[in-house]
Order: structure tokens, then sequence, then C-alpha cells
């Protein structure tokens, strides 16, 4: 009872204590409050703002959007212009900015400009190489500080590449652009961004016109120009492990067929050459045309001359960026039943799979690059055009990737959680020893995580993408098991023979006699003798019943 009366007695007085405090404190806010009011009252009244003021204070405190600077071709035929426009101050929920680190330039935004159905002002650049600045509240594909590749032909039913509303028609030639996320697909490290970029156009026509026409393992492919496209597909095909052959004008035959050789090529076929030509007649299963009608008749060729390099039932892919109207002959394409195929970008699926093969097989694209300025672009789309550009050019913003780079270093030397972000190490100061150990314990956390993370993305692939490299081991273990069940099949049969006796049609019972039905063709069917012994047990078995019968 001592105990009870005792804690009463400090919570009350650790209550009073509080009334004493709070009053203190209420006492001291009115007396600060009365003097603020006298200070009002002694001070003069602040001029009226003009209206106008007003709305300058407002205009400041609202949210800026992000000023973009670009190259935009302006009127119809007009050259390459700076030009600046402005994105609004939100993003779409799923949108992402880029800076752009790199942009490809090919004979699709020659063909863009030219275009009458172009809308101007129009900016080129449709292999683009950037890093993501900014994310919508509900993209989850990527993230703010990643490196990701966009090609603004890309796009479906779900919904275009680009979603805002600008007042040019956006490209890459710009400082930054806003796409939507589902098509800024993340690019491996290995993969420079001057390498990458040509694979979000040119590499995207090359391997869906490869992966689309299904060809059987070491099929006979044959590639019509060693283009930005044509080298591309060149190292798809070989890498896939189809027997590829190059084919070309005969002016640059020698260069051609170095470097197809060097690109996994196995030969280099002059255009130009009869007999050559004539020796490949009919023994292609596909021909991907990099070149357009006019490329063609400069080398004094048709349509037909490539058509009949093909098998029966082969395809014929038209890979030229600047082809508008293609002439075949239907009566060539119908006899063979050959198939003409088209493909200008991939799905999202296709994408992601394609930069993985890059990064896994060593494919990249061969590029000129410099750095990116209003001369630099007006000068490579006028060699572009004027086909001086051997495989492509790609225009680079050399401070946004040295930027990209310090950060990739500094975000190294810490943590990133995912969901979290990068955690950087604490900046405490430290005994010297226990800062080493600390450091190689986050080291090592860091270390185990990325080989963790690298080694199921690795399961992960090779579980679900496995058959399509193991192929043949695969159909030999099945087909080694196939034989294994025949075999024993075919001596449960042959036992069956000998004793009479047909495999039970139900759980206990036993048929004597009956069909012997249809036997596999290792099988020796049952010769006169046989025949003979199974007419006389059947006749046995039928008089003893009937015997049995009569008793009863």
């Amino acid at each position: 009872g001592m105990a009870v009366r005792g804690d009463r007695r400090w919570l009350l007085a650790v209550a009073l204590l509080a009334l004493l405090g709070a009053a203190a404190v209420e006492g001291s806010s009115k007396v600060s409050r009365s003097k603020v009011r006298a200070k009002k009252a002694a001070a003069p009244e602040p001029p009226v703002e003009d209206e106008a003021d007003d709305g300058a204070d407002e205009d400041e405190d609202a949210p800026a959007g992000t000023r973009v600077t670009c190259y935009a071709v302006k009127e119809r035929g007009g050259p390459l212009e700076e030009a600046e426009f402005e994105y609004g101050p939100e993003l779409d929920p799923k949108e992402v900015e880029l800076e752009i680190h790199a942009c490809g330039i090919g004979r699709a935004d020659v063909q863009l400009l030219a275009d009458e159905d172009t809308e101007l002002p129009a900016v080129p650049g449709r292999e683009i190489i950037g890093e993501v600045v900014a994310a919508g509240s509900r993209v989850t594909s990527v993230r703010p500080g990643q490196r990701v590749g966009v090609g603004l032909q890309m796009g479906d039913a779900n919904g275009a590449v680009v979603m805002s509303e600008t007042p040019v028609q956006v490209g890459g030639l710009a400082n930054r652009i806003r796409v939507r996320s589902r098509w800024a697909f993340p690019v491996p490290d290995a993969l420079p961004s001057e390498q990458a970029a040509p694979l979000m156009g040119a590499g995207a026509i090359a391997w869906s016109h490869l992966t689309r026409a299904k060809l059987k393992r070491k099929s006979k492919v044959g590639v019509i120009g060693l283009s930005g496209i044509g080298h591309l597909a060149v190292q798809f095909a070989s890498q896939m492990g189809h027997q590829v052959t190059v084919l070309g004008g005969e002016e640059d035959g020698a260069r051609a067929d170095k470097d197809g050789k060097r690109l996994g090529a196995e030969g280099f076929v002059g255009l130009g050459d009869a007999s050559a030509m004539k020796a490949l007649r009919g023994k292609l299963d596909l021909v991907l045309c990099t070149l357009d009608a006019e490329d063609l008749k400069a080398l004094g060729l048709k349509w037909t001359d490539c058509i009949r390099l093909l098998k029966s039932d082969a395809k014929f892919c038209v890979a030229c960026e600047s082809a508008r109207e293609v002439n075949l002959p239907m009566r060539a394409l119908s006899e063979r039943r050959l198939a003409l195929q088209t493909a200008a970008s991939l799905s999202r699926n296709e994408a992601k799979e394609m930069l993985r093969f890059c990064q896994q097989r060593g494919v990249c694209a061969l590029t000129e690059h410099e750095e990116m300025s209003l001369d630099a672009a007006a000068r490579g789309l006028k060699r572009v055009e004027d086909s001086g550009v051997r495989y492509r050019l790609v225009l680079l913003r050399s401070d946004a990737m040295q930027a990209y780079t310090l950060a990739r270093r500094r975000l190294a030397k810490g943590l990133h959680i995912p969901g979290l972000g990068p955690l950087a190490f604490p900046a405490v100061a430290l005994p010297a020893g226990l800062e080493k150990r600390a450091t190689g314990a986050f080291n090592s956390s860091a270390s185990f995580m990325s080989h963790w993370a690298e080694r199921s993305r690795a399961a992960l692939h090779n579980a679900t993408q496995g058959m399509q490299f193991n192929g043949s081991a695969l159909t030999a273990s099945v087909q080694a098991a196939v034989r294994s069940v025949a075999n024993q099949s075919d001596a449960m049969v042959k036992q069956m023979l000998q004793r009479g006796k047909t495999p039970s049609k139900g759980k206990g019972r036993k048929q004597v006699g009956g069909s012997i039905g249809t036997l596999p063709a290792t099988v020796r069917p049952p010769d006169a003798a046989i025949a003979s012994s199974l007419r006389k047990k059947r006749a046995a078995v039928a008089a003893a019943r009937a015997a049995s019968g009569k008793d009863a």
C-alpha cells in the first residue's frame, strides 16, 4: 500500500509540473502575440501592388517545363535549323524523359524529310540511346539513371512511341525527348552507345526479318547490299547458325568480301557476275534485299533477278529503308510458292530479345561518329543521301555521356537497392581499420547481389530460351527415348505372338486368340504354322465350351 501511495505522489507531481509548463508557454505566446500586434499597429501600411505584378509573381511560382533544343527542318526542301520547344511541367504516368547520348542517322531520316506526308517542322533521328532522367508515376520497366534505347519507328496498337504533343515532330537530334516507357529498352553495359544506337533502327529491321522467317538451322541466306542493315543482318544470320552469302556491286567487291567474311559470311557474289549468279540460282532459302529499285537499276538488275535465287517455298524480304514502291512479278512468286515479307519494327519482346542476343554473341554496329552539332547533322544527312556512309553514322553528345559515366562511377562506390535507389556509404569519420573493413563488407555485399542477379537472369533465360540453342541435343535425347520404348514394345509383341495372345483390353482380362492387329514394321508377321496353331487352339476352346454347356 505504501508503494502505491508513493507512485501516486510521483504522478501528481509530474502532472503539476506539466500544467505549470503549459501555463508558462501559453503566457509567453500571449506576450509574443501582443508584441506582434503592437509592431503591426506602429508600422506603416505597405504600398498596394499592381495586378500586373501579381500576375508576374504567379507565373514565377508556376512549375516550369523542360526546354528542348533540337535541329529541325521547318519547311519543305529547306535546310536543317536550330529550334526550341518546351514540354509541359508534368510527365504522363506512362512516359519517361530521356537525356539523349547518341542518335543514328540513316536513309529513313532522309526519306522522312522528303516525304510529302511528313508534318513540318520535323526533327530527324530515329535511333536513340539516352539516360532516363524522369519517369511517370506508373512506369515500372525502367528507372531514372538507367541507359535505354528507343526506335521511333516502333509502336503497336497499344500506342505510339511518342505520347506528348509538341509543336514539332520530335526526333533524336535534340538534347531531350519524352517517349512511352514500354518502348524504352534497357541497353546492356557491354554495348557502347555509339554501337547500340543503330540496333534500334537498322538492327530492328534485320532481326525482325530473320526471326519471323523461322528458318531451320544451316539455312542458306543471301544478303543483297552490305549496308547499315546488311552488315547487321550478316552478323545476326551467321550467329543463328545460317550459311550467309553477301551479294553486291563488283566495284567494291574486294572490300565487301573482306568485311563480309569478318562479319561471318561465307563468301561474296557480284550481282553483275552472270556465271556466279547462274550458279546460285534456286539455292537460297531467304533473300534479304537492302537495295531499292533505283539501286538495282544502277547495277543493271531487276527484282526478278533477285527472286530467281530462291528455292521453292522460300522468302523474299524487302529490307530497304528508302523503298517507296516494290514492283514484283507475281507469276514468278506464285509458280514457286514464294512469300514476300516486310518488317519495319519489332514488338517489345522481340526488341528485348535482340539486345540480349547482341550482348551474348558480341553483335554490334560498325559506325562512324561525330559530335552532335548543327553542321555535323546537316553534313551527315547530306552524306547519307549521297550514299557516302559505308555502314552507319552516329552523332554523339559527349557531355551527356561523360556525365552519365561519372554518375555510374559514383554509384559504384555505393550500394544500389532495387526499389530504393543508390545507398551511399555513411559520411562519418571512422578509424582507418574500421573504414576499410566496412568498405570491404559493402563491396562484397554489392558484388554478391550483382552476381546473384546475373545468375538468376541467366538461369531464367536458359530455362525459356535454351531449346533454341540446344535443339540438336534435345532432339537426340528424345529420339533415343523413343527408340528404347519402341524396342520394348516390339519385344512384348513378339512374346505375345509366341504365346498366341494379344495385349489385354482391360485390367485382369485376357483374350485367347483374336485379331493380331497392325504390327510395327520391325516385327515379322506370323507365318502359316503359327496361324494354323492359333486356329487349332480356337477350335479346342470352342469345343470345350460346347461340352460344358451340354453337361449343364
